[in-house]
């Protein structure tokens, strides 16, 4: 089902990103998706720098917007959105060039707490109970993380240099830290090349200097731009905005495998990512589709499936 939600996009955010292709670009607009139930999540426009609260029965493929808001910090300054994390009662912001990342309550869509890194801008953020996990892109390209409680550059407790690379999204996840990386921004230009890797570190190893070497498994896509993932079940999923896919990785104890187990299309430039388990047992895929301008979700098969393509 796609799930359209009002896009307002501002003059300053007219032209088109070409993302690798000649004839066709799209627009900053439905950029993110987070659960946050079995029948409702959340997602943000980044150029209009809203968030809604749709609810939505997949069954039925019906929807309603239940509640709007400003993205905005804490202290009420407006920010633009790129990537949501989180899920339950809580939803996790990225700032964009704010370098932060705002806590909205998940039924008010209040923000709650507003975090800082400093000056990088945030493209992606996961929040554990003890931790916060950070991808950025610029002026410093890396995977840093914070302790819960603690903000701002000298809290930093572990950080992982990915230049020439660009940090977009990171999850921790049983012990490992799961980032994806780019190796270019999207533009205005046609044509533009891209490559992506999805990369897995030992989090407990990282924190010794002689192992971080071999701490590091990774997928390359190569072509592709990845911005985004989410990691349930053992599993990794990434999305590819330059084909119009969902790819997902295996992620054993060894790392993250270097070739998709499974791959799900029919995407419009796809830009972010969100899957969970329901209560009847379904999975459930999300994804932010910047060329439809909507949330599209689906109902997918999980790990131990044979059905590896799926399509809508």
């Amino acid at each position: 089902m796609h799930i359209l939600l009002p896009v307002p996009t501002p003059p300053s955010r007219q032209t088109p990103f070409r993302v690798g292709r000649a004839d066709a670009g799209r627009l900053a607009t439905t950029t993110s998706v987070a659960f946050t139930s079995d029948d409702t999540l959340v997602s943000a426009d980044l150029a209009g720098r809203r968030i809604h609260l749709v609810g939505f029965d997949v069954e039925r493929g019906t929807h309603e917007v239940l509640r709007s808001a400003p993205t905005q910090t804490r202290e009420g300054r407006s920010c633009e959105t790129d990537l949501l994390s989180g899920g339950g009662a809580l939803v996790w912001a990225s700032d964009c060039g704010l370098g932060s990342t705002t806590c909205y309550d998940a039924r008010t869509l209040e923000p709650l707490e507003t975090v800082s890194l400093g000056a990088d801008y945030v493209h992606g953020v996961h929040v554990t109970r003890d931790l916060v996990a950070w991808a950025t892109v610029e002026p410093r390209r890396r995977v840093c993380v914070t302790r819960r409680g603690e903000s701002r550059m000298g809290s930093v407790r572990l950080e992982i240099d990915v230049a020439p690379w660009r940090a977009k999204d990171v999850r921790v996840h049983q012990g490992k830290i799961v980032v994806v990386t780019c190796s270019s921004d999207p533009g205005p230009e046609a044509g533009t090349s891209y490559d992506s890797e999805v990369r897995a570190y030992d989090l407990a190893e990282l924190f010794d200097p002689e192992e971080w070497g071999r701490t590091c498994s990774r997928a390359t896509l190569p072509g592709g731009q990845a911005d985004a993932c989410a990691v349930l079940e053992d599993r990794v999923y990434v999305n590819d905005q330059t084909r119009g896919l969902v790819h997902a990785y295996e992620l054993t104890m060894d790392g993250v495998s270097r070739e998709p187990v499974a791959t799900y299309d029919g995407y419009s430039f796809p830009h972010a990512v969100d899957v969970r388990r329901t209560q009847a047992g379904d999975l459930l895929l999300a994804v932010a589709c910047y060329g439809s301008r909507s949330v599209d979700v689906r109902r997918i098969d999980g790990p131990g499936s044979a059905r590896m393509k799926e399509s809508q």
